[in-house]
């Protein structure tokens, strides 16, 4: 099994964990993914199967996948309690479902049943509720060398007339490059139109109008492409909307997820996920006031190399931060912005240097009261499973 099919299996059974100084930390929200920067990609298939007893769905080139995550949603006054997932290379796996979280007016239960499966060229699934069962989707995660990174969110909203709004995070490039979001959709309402998605990055962006000419069709997977995203950004926004009413201002309903693919060629890209026979371990210190702050790195010999990285935040923070040790001379680094979830109007920039194999590493800027904290991630030559 390789060092990308070991994460994706990790994030889709909805946690990730690293061993650091001995101690196990959770690294993902709940229902997210993440794939090492430049390891592979996905893609995804899938189809409407309400009413359908059971369903068969194709997977393109399954066979050469590392995995595949599979998740089929449910809902109405009465849902699914039990989803059978199989195929050609397993046998039939009983799985239960779990509550979405609901957006808007909407009173029906909502379920999503999910299930990571080992590569094939078909699943099958069936549920104990083919009426309430709406849409079945496949997650096909493969580590292709293709310098890509995938990142988002697994179907996790209800949307009942109401707004849904997300930052992701893509890949800093060398270059600009084209970030490509793709959204499965599962129409709930029968009312011909369900969704507005939009989604923005360096100033580029790009929407889409859902909607169903075929009454029987209950899943759309929307792609949105945003062309010629500037190399420096670092975040892409996602909204989904429902904006429609009907004559009797029911509105729209339906389930959604969010996955988002750019380019990981930046120098300053880092995966978290060590070389086999590699631990990780992190140490740091608050730096706010210090103009400069030094980090005693124990047992030199058996680092691999170590990625530094200096938090600041302010309305004016600094433009560069200098990274040295005491085997490499003073280098000049370049910040990446964070943008803010909330109100917050200050910002946040983050300067990140990979360093080689040190017994100290020295980080300052040229303000030391808007440097927060600096961090060493140490990856260590040591015995044992990657981590």
């Amino acid at each position: 099994m390789t060092l990308f099919t070991q994460r994706m299996r990790l994030v889709a059974s909805q946690f990730v964990c690293m061993l650091v100084l001995l101690s196990t930390t959770s690294l993902m929200a709940q229902e997210g993914w993440q794939s090492g920067c430049g390891s592979g990609q996905y893609q995804l298939v899938g189809a409407g199967i309400n009413g359908l007893s059971s369903y068969t769905l194709d997977i393109p080139d399954g066979p050469g996948a590392d995995s595949i995550v599979v998740e089929v949603v449910g809902k109405g006054i009465l849902v699914p309690t039990q989803c059978t997932f199989s195929s050609p290379v397993e046998a039939p796996v009983n799985e239960s479902g779990s509550a979405l979280i609901q957006l808007g007016g909407g009173t029906h239960l909502t379920a999503v049943f999910r299930h990571t499966m080992d590569p094939a060229s078909s699943i099958t699934v069936a549920t104990d509720d083919p009426a309430n069962t709406w849409s079945v989707v496949a997650y096909v995660y493969k580590a292709d060398g293709s310098g890509l990174s995938s990142n988002g969110d697994y179907a996790s909203y209800y949307i009942y007339r109401a707004y849904y709004g997300a930052y992701y995070p893509i890949a800093r490039a060398t270059s600009a490059r084209d970030v490509i979001i793709r959204v499965p959709i599962t129409d709930l309402d029968n009312d011909g139109h369900i969704a507005v998605v939009a989604a923005t990055a360096g100033g580029v962006s790009a929407s889409e109008t859902v909607s169903f000419s075929d009454l029987g069709e209950r899943l759309r997977i929307v792609e949105l492409v945003l062309n010629d995203v500037p190399a420096s950004v670092t975040v892409v926004k996602v909204n989904v909307s429902s904006p429609f009413t009907d004559d009797e201002g029911l509105g729209d309903s339906f389930i959604f997820g969010v996955g988002i693919i750019s380019r990981c060629d930046g120098e300053n890209d880092i995966s978290l996920v060590c070389e086999s026979g590699q631990r990780l371990e992190i140490i740091g210190e608050g730096a706010e006031d210090d103009v400069t702050t030094t980090l005693n790195i124990p047992d030199p010999a058996s680092v691999d190399h170590i990625v530094v990285e200096v938090v600041v935040k302010g309305f004016t923070p600094p433009s560069v931060c200098t990274f040295s040790s005491d085997l490499e001379g003073p280098v000049e680094v370049g910040g990446i912005d964070i943008y803010p979830t909330g109100p917050g109007t200050e910002i946040v920039r983050i300067f990140r240097h990979s360093m080689i194999g040190a017994s100290s590493v020295t980080a300052f800027t040229d303000d030391p009261s808007q440097t927060k904290s600096v961090v060493a991630y140490i990856f260590r030559n040591e015995g044992g499973g990657a981590t």
